[in-house]
């Protein structure tokens, strides 16, 4: 049943929850399309329209580590161990913090499997982390879990200056599955510098991302499926 609660890092606090209505609503105070932290209050003169709608409404949401969620919500009637066939985590960046309040979870590999956005520029933002890449973070605490990671394809936004399917899946072809995972992190800096924003254009800050699949130590996946996703080995292996 529904929960009128957010997975967070902590239990018994609040995040701010910026809501527009959008697709896009997110955590915090954030614009994301330019990627900096937005002002508290507008500007008396000189916000355009757009950007006065993009203010929406924060709503303070009551947080839940989703380990909490896990023991007091899924462990079994009989007392057994509370496991999961499939969890999906698409935060807007805020991943990095909800991975922070499911350790326990995800050591015990208590989840089967995990489809999380992997998106490096987002997960900075929030994380106050500009240009650092801390995502990765997030990659290798699965990896060291004992987490099978497939990397699906890369996607970006229609603005962004690589477009086109086949241009996509020929550069995502290029990600350095093996060179542990904050190249593959810094991979998605790097598509940025390689397309630029056109000269008298706005300059693109929304950057690039994909989505995972980590599978947890002794759960099967179809090889008819790997052949289709990639696999990232982390740093070490």
């Amino acid at each position: 049943h529904p929960h009128q609660q957010a997975a967070g890092p902590a239990s018994g606090t609040t995040v701010p929850f910026h809501s527009t209505g959008g697709t896009g609503d997110h955590v915090g105070e954030y614009d994301m399309w330019r990627m900096e932290k937005r002002r508290p209050d507008p500007p008396e003169e000189g916000e355009s329209l757009v950007d006065r709608r993009k203010r929406g409404t924060i709503i303070n949401v009551p947080t839940i580590r989703l380990d909490d969620f896990i023991d007091e919500d899924v462990a079994g009637v009989d007392g057994s161990d509370a496991t999961l066939h499939l969890l999906k985590v698409d935060t807007q960046g805020f991943e990095p913090a909800i991975f922070s309040g499911l350790v326990r979870s995800v050591q015990n590999a208590a989840i089967d499997y995990i489809i999380f956005e992997f998106w490096p520029r987002g997960m900075d933002l929030m994380s106050d982390t500009m240009d650092q890449c801390s995502g990765h973070k997030v990659l290798d605490e699965l990896a060291d879990a004992g987490y099978e990671l497939y990397a699906l394809g890369v996607e970006s936004h229609p603005k962004a200056p690589l477009t086109g399917r086949v241009q996509i899946r020929k550069e995502a072809a290029t990600r350095p599955f093996d060179g542990g995972s904050e190249a593959y992190c810094r991979w998605f800096f790097e598509l940025e510098n390689k397309y630029p924003s056109p000269v008298g254009k706005e300059e693109y800050k929304f950057g690039y991302w994909s989505d995972f699949l980590a599978v947890a130590p002794g759960k099967t996946f179809p090889d008819t499926m790997k052949k289709k996703k990639l696999r990232m080995r982390p740093a070490g292996v």
